[in-house]
């Protein structure tokens, strides 16, 4: 029996060619774009879901006040380490810098790490990364390193790699410590948030440096993750944390600290700290991209469902022939199931042709190559279960409702269409432009948003401002550096400061005023502290509001401050009559890290991206906290003034590589999640347009076919070609219209909250929701007009010979 619905089935997909391809067409595209968005959706849920007993892996986390980062310090560490003596423990620190080669016989090799790490041998075995060549083990010795393949074949070749002459090799770290190369590991997967290219051992930064006898342990930098004891939930291992702090730190700095465990599996999707060691994606969008799946196949079968009972009348009397010779209705049932089945089998194996061809297109979209093979047994299950899900949906409504036509009804040749069906069909062509139309809203609010993100003022001139980092805190004296910089031609100002643009902003304080009574308690302002140099406010070009800025002639001003206009207004609400104006706080003594005047003011500017709103900030002189070099270049010809820039570092750095991020361009790196689901949002709007206008081409096409006779009679009664085309799409474009009007709310309630994730947003304006509309009922009109106006022009003479 199924060997004949699928005979007949193919049989008549044969007589009905054009709405075959029609319905093909729109199923693969529909199953290619979930397919796709599928994969991407396994590939972002899967991250560091590969690793031994993930789910039992932990990162340590550290809160204190409103701020929040996904490490901690070294004492904590090591208290955690003498209290649980049996968990395995792998701590980690991001220590980015030069790493160099000196062949005997060749030029030497040298990059700029950013993914290097100091670990222990616990490292590889907590997260089972594979090793090459050597063991892990190497790591628990000083002046050890254990590199990627992919950094081994950069430093000494492929053919050193293949050969294994790697191991052995000597390189140099931040141009100070020599280690040797001590085994190879296996490039990090992509589905994970640990991406490293060099990891030296733990135990040589304290044989180099002492680093563990210095106050830096004290900064929160240190990445912490451990295995979890079996059975032992996350919140109970939280509670006896809190009781470690405050038994091993009662009444220290840290007492108000919060340490909490993280599960690794949770961190691509669901962490939101500073100083994450990779870039994270959002569960929100996850669970978008899921939904836009869902509609566009939707949209699809929605097109299979509409031109299948829009050919009701034609398929009429076979049903009833069929069921005058005895057919039951489960066996027409059955026979038009088929033909979806078959329909869909043939789209599914198109579908599958697209994703091949697209699948790099698309990971350059999603700005990443995805994790995934076509041959996969799970990928191959999900797109059947695709297939399997969109036949039945798409053939059972057309299978029911052909399968009830009455025999005698439909031989007497008394068969009409029904206005239920009529309606239906209406429904879902409606259905259809609420998804088209709101997906076309929801990419234009994207685009305004990131471009309103990249225009709007930061609040300091960012034109042809630098930034270079220079080492880490206190490392480095950079005045003389500073003073070449400004000789040189091409540069205009150039100043020293603790953050970069665009900044994190971590370092949290207090503003307070310095009363007379030690045990007064005072109020005081959550602030940002920042560490800039002289010329600083000048070099960034940020307006003095009230005051002055730091004066190198005046070295009391070391003991001073600045601050911005938010912190200045919030001490003035916070004064009790102290001050009335942002003015009146100038030359006040106040407190943050020290006590020292008020000796100036600045108008608010962001150092951080638009994301965030502008946070009360203090700024000092602390040349032991200078890590970064700002400096302006001229108008004239920044290329030289670049040139210059790195002909006068080695002769003060000679040990560190130049790296130069224009400010602008830093900040749009910021936007690039944005500018993504931007692309995503086109691609998949594009094509969900696509599939709904195949579907009006093939109804556009039936409707003009079923009038044939109405617009030859017109034709002949002097009806013209313009008043007939409008004839036959004025229908359509009261349906967009509706679609247009239902899509309006649902799209602006939805990226009304994505707007909201923005401390600075755009607003949905009418110009934009009016631009969606011309757009969704200018292609919809489009593609009826097609058929409207060939049957319009066609002569009424061949659409009349039957009469």
């Amino acid at each position: 029996m199924i060997q004949n619905y699928l005979l007949i089935a193919l049989r008549t997909l044969r007589r009905r060619r054009g709405y075959a391809f029609i319905n093909i067409a729109g199923l693969a595209v529909g199953m290619a774009c979930c397919v796709l968005i599928l994969l991407f959706v396994r590939d972002e849920l899967g991250y560091d879901r590969h690793l031994p007993d993930a789910e039992r892996l932990v990162r340590l986390q550290t809160a204190w006040g409103g701020f929040s980062l996904p490490s901690t310090n070294l004492p904590m560490l090591r208290a955690v380490e003498d209290a649980y003596p049996d968990l395995l423990v792998a701590p980690l620190l991001n220590w980015g810098g030069r790493v160099g080669y000196e062949p005997a016989d060749g030029t030497p090799v040298q990059f700029q790490e950013d993914d290097l790490f100091m670990a222990e041998p616990s490292f590889f075995e907590l997260f089972g990364f594979e090793m090459i060549e050597g063991t892990a083990d190497v790591l628990a010795e000083p002046y050890q390193v254990i590199m990627s393949a992919s950094a081994a074949a950069r430093y000494f070749g492929e053919a050193a790699l293949a050969n294994q002459e790697v191991i052995g090799q000597t390189v140099r770290l931040y141009n100070q410590i020599d280690a040797t190369v001590a085994g190879i590991a296996a490039d990090t997967p992509s589905q994970t948030h640990l991406n490293y290219e060099v990891i030296a051992s733990w135990s040589t930064l304290q044989a180099a440096t002492q680093w563990e006898d210095t106050p830096t342990t004290n900064n929160n930098g240190v990445y912490v993750y451990l295995r979890l004891p079996e059975g032992t939930a996350p919140a109970d291992f939280d509670a006896q944390l809190a009781t470690l702090i405050d038994e091993r730190f009662p009444g220290d700095e840290w007492n108000g600290s919060k340490l909490t465990t993280q599960p690794v599996v949770d961190i691509h999707l669901h962490s939101t700290h500073n100083m994450e060691l990779a870039a994270n994606s959002d569960a929100a969008y996850v669970t978008l991209f899921l939904v836009i799946a869902g509609f566009i196949l939707l949209v699809a079968c929605v097109n299979f469902m509409n031109l299948a009972t829009a050919r009701s009348a034609d398929r009429a009397r076979e049903v009833g022939v069929r069921k005058a010779i005895g057919a039951r209705r489960g066996q027409l049932m059955g026979q038009f199931l088929a033909e979806s089945v078959v329909l869909t089998i043939v789209a599914l194996v198109i579908a599958v042709a697209i994703v091949a061809a697209v699948l790099p297109t698309f990971e350059v979209f999603a700005g990443r190559p995805l994790d995934v093979s076509l041959l996969d047994f799970p990928v191959i299950g999900g797109i059947l279960g695709i297939a399997l899900v969109t036949g039945v949906l798409a053939g059972s409504y057309p299978a029911v409702f052909l399968a009830r036509f009455r025999p005698a009804q439909v031989l007497r040749g008394s068969f009409r269409s029904s206005q239920r069906g009529a309606a239906l069909r209406k429904g879902l062509v409606v259905f259809q432009f609420v998804v088209s139309a709101g997906l076309i809203l929801a990419t234009l609010v994207v685009y305004n948003q990131l471009r309103f993100l990249q225009s709007t003022s930061l609040g300091f001139d960012q034109e042809r401002v630098v930034v270079v980092p220079a080492g880490t805190p206190g490392e480095l004296s950079l005045t003389s550096f500073i003073d070449a910089l400004e000789s040189q031609p091409g540069v205009a100002h150039a100043a020293a400061s603790s953050e970069p643009f665009p900044s994190e902003l971590l370092d949290g304080t207090g503003t307070f005023f310095e009363v007379a009574d030690p045990d007064a308690v005072d109020r005081w302002v959550p602030t940002r502290t920042i560490s800039v140099g002289h010329g600083f406010f000048e070099t960034v070009g940020v307006e003095m509001l009230h005051g002055r800025a730091f004066d190198r002639a005046r070295p009391a001003d070391s003991s001073g401050f600045v601050l911005n206009e938010t912190a200045a207004q919030q001490l003035v609400e916070l004064s009790e009559g102290r001050a009335s104006t942002m003015a009146d706080l100038i030359g006040m003594r106040i407190g943050s890290n020290g006590v020292g005047p008020l000796l100036g003011i600045v108008k608010d500017f962001n150092m951080s991206t638009l994301h965030e709103a502008i946070e009360p900030m203090v700024f000092s002189i602390d040349p032991s906290d200078y890590n970064h070099v700002v400096v302006r270049l001229d108008a004239g010809d920044p290329d030289a003034a670049l040139a210059s820039l790195r002909e006068t570092w080695p002769q003060f750095f000679p040990d560190h590589l130049l790296e130069v991020t224009f400010a602008d361009q830093g900040f749009a790196a910021q936007y690039a999640a944005e500018a993504r689901l931007g692309r995503l949002f086109l691609a998949f709007s594009l094509l969900a347009v696509l599939v709904a206008c195949l579907g009006l081409f093939g109804l556009a096409s039936f409707t003009a076919e079923q009038r044939r006779k109405e617009i030859g009679v017109r034709k002949v009664l002097g009806a013209r070609v313009p008043g007939l085309v409008a004839l036959l799409s004025r229908e359509t474009a009261l349906l967009v219209a509706v679609g247009f009007a239902l899509a309006v709310p649902l799209a602006w309630l939805g990226m009304s909250r994505w707007l909201d994730g923005f401390a600075y947003r755009t607003e949905i304006g009418v110009s934009t929701v009016a631009l969606a509309g011309l757009v969704a009922v200018t292609v919809a009109l489009a593609t009826v007009s097609v058929q409207a106006l060939r049957a319009a022009t066609a002569n009424p003479v061949d659409s009349l010979r039957s009469e």
